[in-house]
């Protein structure tokens, strides 16, 4: 048996093993410490099975929140919060995707599994083809109307026949689709983490995301930015054995050490490349879904993502050509679904990264679900 009782400054339902008696607790929710009472108070709603306070979910366990999280509270270090609070209970009003407005729970790093990640992002995707068909097919949508446009006005550049004209319109065709592809990129993954999280897709969430997009914007400026550095920085060798070589002449006269050059050079730029983007995989959803800013989000991107690059290099390259190939099979019909199941991947990887995908009893699904 154990002792159920109330926080006596939040109502959270809180308990403890009958040996607890006599001793303090610290509510998980707003950190009251309260005095254990001798006996159970009476239960005004559901009661989870009893578990002592402080002990983590096992994969064996079933778990009516497969997030365990309380959106707004900070991420303590690994383990403080057990030891802060021997007797901590997992919250009894969570819904079964964590998809409460009261928090987001602590982080703890976590290998992503490479067969598991698929499970879990088909088990999330799969009941949902009609919304998430939906969504994509208004992002198709705004992607068309933007080429349309773009392509109207690119027609009067070209037709005016002023050099400045064009040059102006190539620069805000490109400043235009920059903003539209953030825009974009932070809207689906945002549809993502609202879809794992709270099991509901709208296309109004792919709106949703006007606090976040200047944060966004300035995260995928930097990471172009550090990109197009990595390219210079690799592509140097070449530029070397140009000059080297005395210009396009002594090219001419013997090409090989500059198609080497040039060979090695775009291969370490595309691997460079590829790190880095790595790195920064996990950057929008931090800022989505802990309202992060940009260089902390990147800062806790890259610290989730150790030990899980090569895993989710493979995933992504095998979800790259599968899309390709559904993509080209469906006549770019099928495209309207393979950008929703991005964000719903995306999603997943980083809950699962992070620790916050718990297990449930039916074999490593999120409850309620199957």
């Amino acid at each position: 048996m154990a002792i159920e009782f109330r926080c006596p400054n939040c109502s959270a339902l809180l308990r403890t093993p009958d040996e607890s008696v006599g001793k303090k607790a610290k509510c998980p929710q707003c950190g009251t410490i309260a005095d254990i009472p001798a006996r159970s108070e009476p239960a005004t709603g559901a009661v989870a099975p009893p578990m002592p306070f402080g002990e983590a979910l096992p994969s064996a366990m079933p778990s009516d929140n497969p997030f365990g999280d309380r959106a707004g509270h900070a991420a303590p270090p690994q383990g403080a919060f057990e030891a802060a609070n021997p007797y901590a209970s997992p919250p009894l009003d969570e819904a079964i995707f964590g998809g409460t407005a009261s928090g987001r729970g602590p982080l703890q790093a976590t290998r992503i599994q490479f067969e598991e990640l698929f499970r879990r992002t088909w088990q999330v995707f799969s009941p949902n083809f009609g919304p998430c068909a939906l969504v994509g097919l208004v992002m198709i949508g705004l992607l068309l109307g933007f080429q349309v446009v773009s392509m109207a006005m690119g027609f009067a550049a070209q037709a005016s026949g002023e050099p400045v004209t064009i040059i102006a319109f190539q620069v805000l065709n490109q400043v235009f689709s920059f903003l539209l592809q953030t825009w974009l990129n932070l809207g689906i993954a945002y549809v993502g983490i609202q879809l794992v999280r709270t099991g509901r897709v709208q296309v109004s969430d792919f709106f949703a995301i006007g606090p976040y997009y200047w944060r966004g914007l300035g995260m995928m400026f930097l990471i172009g930015l550090i990109a197009f550095g990595v390219v210079a920085i690799c592509l140097l060798p070449t530029l070397g054995v140009l000059l080297a070589q005395g210009g396009p002449d002594g090219i001419q006269a013997n090409p090989v050490p500059m198609i080497i050059a040039a060979v090695v050079g775009v291969l370490t730029a595309v691997v460079a490349v590829t790190w880095v983007m790595l790195r920064a995989y996990l950057g929008y959803p931090f800022i989505l879904d802990r309202n992060m800013g940009v260089f902390d989000a990147l800062r806790h991107s890259d610290m989730y993502m150790s030990g899980n690059k090569l895993v989710m290099l493979a995933v992504l390259l095998i979800v790259g050509l599968a899309s390709g190939l559904f993509t080209c099979a469906t006549c770019y019909v099928g495209i309207i679904f393979v950008y929703p199941y991005g964000g719903v991947l995306t999603a997943v990887a980083y809950l699962t990264a992070t620790g916050q995908f718990r297990t449930s009893p039916k074999g490593g699904f999120p409850a309620g679900l199957e």
